[in-house]
Parts: C-alpha cells; structure tokens; sequence
C-alpha cells in the first residue's frame, strides 16, 4: 500500500527500526519496550518472525517500487 502510493517519491525504505531492541531488549531482556519476558524459545521464534515480517515487506516493496532500496534499521557497532 504504501509502495503504490509513495514509491514515486520515496527510494529508500525502512521495514523495521533498530530489531535488536525491541527483540533482544524487549523480549529477552525487557530493558526496552515491549518489556514482556519471553522464555528462550518463544524469543527466538519472535526473533524469526520479525524477520519473516521483513521480508514480507522487501517483497511488497519490490512488487510495487522497482528501484527501492530497502533495509531494516541497524545503529553502528559504538552506539549500541
């Protein structure tokens, strides 16, 4: 949806904002937002599925924005 109404305009895209925090910090950790503790397993499986969303979204991306450049959010290594 947003690809067909703003890909005329807009190159590059975000899917998800800085994952290992609300994943790892969030749910393993519950230092961050969400700050629900997950057991191990269900971490990982929230893990796999951020992923699966993000690839979701590359592909509706792709579908719809021929020249998009697309990635998820990741500081560099000294601000994390």
């Amino acid at each position: 949806m947003l690809g067909r109404a703003l890909g005329d305009r807009i190159r590059h895209w975000a899917t998800q904002n800085e994952p290992q925090m609300f994943i790892g910090e969030g749910l393993l950790d519950v230092d961050h937002a969400p700050g629900v503790k997950l057991s191990f397993p269900d971490y990982r499986l929230a893990a796999h599925n951020s992923m699966r969303a993000h690839g979701k979204a590359v592909q509706a991306l792709c579908a719809t924005v021929s020249d998009a450049v697309i990635r998820h959010v990741i500081p560099p290594p000294h601000l994390q």
